[in-house]
């Protein structure tokens, strides 16, 4: 729970803000120290999210929900242009190609 500057009633972060705020510091950490310090720093990211209030609170939630923001948006464009789809069959005929080359 969070506690508000305004009051002193909690607010919980929202689980948009604690998946994004994960999925950062996951990526940070990932890129600084490697990938199991990276879910260590993502799990912290979203402790930060949902205990803190100040400064670094606010950032990481804002932080949480543009990452979220950005998953919606490459969500709607994989919709619309089906690039997962895209993407897997060019790799499938690349891998076939190359398994009948050597």
């Amino acid at each position: 729970m969070v506690w508000s500057s305004s009051s002193r009633e909690k607010k919980s972060a929202t689980k948009r803000e604690l998946g994004g705020a994960a999925a950062a510091g996951g990526m940070l950490g990932l890129a600084l120290v490697g990938p199991v310090a990276g879910v260590l720093v993502g799990v912290t990211g979203a402790a930060v999210v949902s205990t803190t209030n100040g400064r670094v609170g606010k950032i990481a939630r804002a932080s949480g929900e543009a990452i979220a923001s950005t998953g919606d948006q490459i969500q709607q464009w994989n919709e619309k242009y089906q690039i997962r789809s895209k993407t897997s069959e060019v790799v499938k005929s690349t891998s076939q190609r190359l398994k009948k080359e050597w």
